[in-house]
C-alpha cells in the first residue's frame, strides 16, 4: 500500500494536517482528535537513522549507490510492512508525519517506485512559525531578548526547509510530492482538503475537513470567519517589530522567493515598545 508522508517545519502545520487525514476510513488508525491509540506514532524515525547529516551519514552505505527496480519494489515492501505493524493499526495505508523529512526528501524520493509513496510538503509564512515557536505552551517564560533569540534559531531552522521546498513548489521533486499552503488548510479547509485526497488517491470525507477545521479554530481566541483569522494573527505580529526583523534577517531571500509579507512593515507606531514587551500573547499561538 502506497504511504503517505508530511514534512514541513516544524510549526507548520504536520501534526493537524497528520490527525486530519488519520479520521479518513482508509488511513491510520485514530481514536480521536487529541489521543493517539497506543501503538501508533506520527512521526517515523526510520529515515532520520539512514540520512542524518545528509552528505556524510555511517548509514548511507546500507543504501545501493545504484537504485534499480527490484530495488524499489523490496525497499517499498520492507517499509510498507514495518509501517503496517508498527503505524497503521488496522487501516489500509500508513502516514508518516515527520516533519525533518522534508530535509531527506530528495534523496528519500528515489527509494520508492513512482506511485508508492506521497508526499504532502507543508509551508507556511516562517513569521508566523517563529510566533507559533516562541509563544508554544514549552517556550516558557522567557524574556524579551531570549524571546529575540528563539525567533532567529526558528527562522534559521525554517531556513533548512527552503530550497526543498521550492523544488517541491517547482514541480522538481516529481508529481508525488505536492506543496501544501498552511494558509489554505485555514481558509478554504475544505477544498484543500480535497486536492489533498486527490493527490494522495483516497474519496473525499468530510470528516477530515471537521478535524481540520477543529484543530485550526483551537488556535484562535474568536470564532471568527478564515480571512479574518489571517489578519487577527498577522496584524498581532505585526505589533512586534523586532520580533518581524529578527526573522526577517535570517529568511530574507525566502521571504522574497515565496512572496510572503513582512508583517512588521504595517506597524508604524509602538513597535518598539510591543516588542521589547514582556507580554506575549500565547493564546494566539499555534
Amino acid at each position: 500500500m502506497a504511504g503517505i508522508f508530511i514534512v514541513g517545519c516544524q510549526r507548520s502545520g504536520t501534526s493537524a494536517l497528520y490527525d486530519a487525514l488519520s479520521s479518513h476510513p482508509n488511513l491510520i488508525q485514530q481514536s480521536s482528535q487529541d489521543k493517539r491509540p497506543k501503538g501508533t506514532q506520527k512521526e517515523l524515525w526510520f529515515f532520520q537513522e539512514f540520512f542524518r547529516g545528509r552528505d556524510a551519514s555511517p548509514h548511507r552505505p546500507h543504501f545501493p549507490s545504484e537504485i534499480d527496480s527490484e530495488f524499489q519494489q523490496r525497499f517499498a515492501r520492507m517499509v510498507d510492512g514495518f509501517c503496517q505493524d508498527r503505524y497503521a493499526v488496522g487501516k489500509n495505508r500508513w502516514i508518516s508525519g515527520h516533519p525533518r523529512d522534508a530535509l531527506y526528501i530528495d534523496q528519500i524520493l528515489p527509494l520508492f517506485a513512482e506511485g508508492d509513496i506521497h508526499v504532502l510538503y507543508l509551508v507556511r509564512h516562517p513569521q508566523e512559525v517563529a510566533w507559533s515557536s516562541i509563544n508554544a505552551p514549552w517556550a516558557g517564560n522567557l524574556s524579551w531578548l531570549a524571546r529575540l533569540k528563539e525567533a532567529r534559531r526558528a527562522a534559521r531552522h525554517w531556513g533548512q526547509f527552503g530550497a526543498n521546498a521550492i523544488a517541491a513548489r517547482d514541480g522538481r521533486l516529481g508529481p508525488n510530492v505536492k506543496l501544501v499552503w498552511h494558509r489554505d488548510l485555514l481558509i478554504n479547509p475544505e477544498a484543500a482538503m480535497r486536492g489533498i485526497l486527490e493527490h494522495v488517491g483516497e474519496d473525499y470525507d468530510e470528516r477530515v475537513v471537521s478535524a481540520i477545521t477543529k484543530t485550526t479554530n483551537s488556535s484562535f481566541k474568536e470564532k471568527t470567519d478564515s480571512q479574518a483569522k489571517l489578519l487577527q494573527r498577522a496584524d498581532e505580529i505585526a505589533r512586534h517589530k523586532l520580533f518581524c526583523a529578527a526573522v526577517t534577517s535570517e529568511v530574507a531571500d525566502y521571504m522574497t522567493e515565496f512572496g510572503f509579507e513582512d508583517y512588521g512593515s504595517r506597524s508604524k507606531m509602538g513597535g518598539l515598545y510591543n516588542a521589547l514587551s514582556p507580554v506575549w500573547s500565547k493564546k494566539n499561538a499555534s
